[in-house]
């Protein structure tokens, strides 16, 4: 196929779907979407931004969808075929009533790099229900340790839950913690490496891991 636009129709003639192509048979426009399809009411139901083939956009989302009452649903940026964006998250979702339902960064974004966030969801009211982000370490961008959050609608904490590697884990104090509306702790449960300890066990471990490394240490400052 050479460059063009095909067009797709319903059975009733209706326009389903609309794509422009380059010369190498690949999606691709730069005054637009490349894809747009349509409900059959003629509502837009998605449209993405192609360059070359790889979808692109620089002054938006690259990939949008659409409810058939006309509400964004979610939409994604993409920087040459790559799901990537310094200056915003990702991806957004909304509610049908169009307040913001989720987001996602990536590990480049600057939110990410000063917060360590990297997914949030949030209630109706516009409270953040829910959070994935990694432990910021002061000397690099370290995304092996992790924390998974839970919030109450009135944004206090309901749950937290450490993670190492993807594995429950944390060193300096219990990895999941649950919480009552009032910020009371209701339960804590100790972790090291995915198994579950009790909280003697755990305080032993941790002990004999601390007392190996800065006896490693002491042996390398030796030698």
């Amino acid at each position: 196929m050479s460059a063009g636009i095909q067009e797709l129709y319903y059975p009733d003639g209706t326009l389903q779907m609309r794509t422009y192509y380059d010369d190498n048979n690949q999606p691709h426009r730069e005054d637009g979407p490349a894809i747009e399809e349509f409900y059959k009411n003629g509502a837009i139901k998605h449209r993405t931004w192609y360059i070359r083939g790889k979808q692109h956009r620089d002054d938006g989302p690259a990939h949008e969808w659409f409810r058939k009452n006309g509400t964004l649903s979610h939409h994604t940026w993409y920087n040459h075929g790559k799901t990537e964006r310094i200056d915003g998250p990702i991806e957004e979702r909304f509610y049908k009533d169009g307040n913001l339902l989720s987001r996602v960064w990536s590990q480049n974004s600057i939110t990410t790099k000063t917060t360590g966030l990297l997914t949030a969801a949030y209630y109706p009211n516009g409270v953040i229900a829910r959070s994935y982000r990694v432990v910021l370490n002061a000397a690099e961008f370290n995304a092996t340790r992790q924390v998974y959050e839970e919030f109450y609608e009135t944004g206090a904490p309901k749950s937290r839950e450490w993670f190492y590697e993807h594995k429950p884990h944390r060193e300096d104090g219990p990895a999941d913690e649950r919480f009552s509306p009032s910020g009371h702790i209701i339960s804590t449960a100790y972790y090291l490496d995915g198994e579950g300890l009790s909280e003697a066990k755990y305080r032993r471990r941790v002990a004999l891991r601390r007392l190996t490394i800065k006896t490693k240490v002491d042996h390398e400052v030796l030698l």
